[in-house]
């Protein structure tokens, strides 16, 4: 009789099988988003990173070569389009670079390693203070699907970090 209620109990806790009972499919619910970003650099902290033109996408924008991020990143859901968007604010809170990673496809529960070939500083249109010589002190970077649903960020890790920029 015991055996019998715990076999009950556990259909009963697993759901209805497919078909019995359910007057429409149900949709699966997903995971509750978990995972890691850790980042590592070609530069320690307080590297003197030299800012020159960059050519992207037929414009020039003032970049910085120097430093190569890769961020690896585990999450425990498959993204078809996932990139890293880091941003790099002052000791004052004020965004005044950026970096993108390439897009790649993450497996659930796999590594990968995503790196930003360049850093934009100063960021068009940012106030006097992104002016060079530029001193960060943070770096945020944020896990997204590119040109996906706006889900907002995927997950967000913020690294203790700091580098001046400089002209050459």
């Amino acid at each position: 009789m015991t055996t019998r209620i715990s076999v009950a109990l556990l259909i009963l806790a697993s759901g209805l099988p497919a078909g019995c009972g359910a007057s429409s499919p149900s949709t699966p619910s997903l995971l509750p988003l978990a995972g890691t970003i850790a980042l590592t650099t070609n530069h320690p902290d307080g590297a003197t990173l030299v800012v020159n033109p960059c050519l992207e996408e037929g414009d020039w924008f003032p970049c910085s070569r120097d430093l190569q991020m890769t961020f690896s990143v585990v999450l425990n859901r498959d993204i078809s389009r996932a990139i890293v968007s880091s941003q790099f604010y002052t000791a004052t809170g004020r965004l005044c670079a950026a970096a993108n990673t390439q897009i790649a496809s993450l497996s659930a529960g796999t590594p990968i390693a995503l790196t930003a070939p360049a850093v934009y500083a100063p960021l068009p249109g940012t106030s006097p203070e992104c002016g060079l010589p530029l001193q960060t002190t943070r770096i945020v970077a944020h896990l997204n699907q590119d040109g996906g649903p706006a889900v907002g960020d995927l997950l967000t890790q913020e690294f203790t970090k700091a580098y001046i920029f400089v002209n050459p």
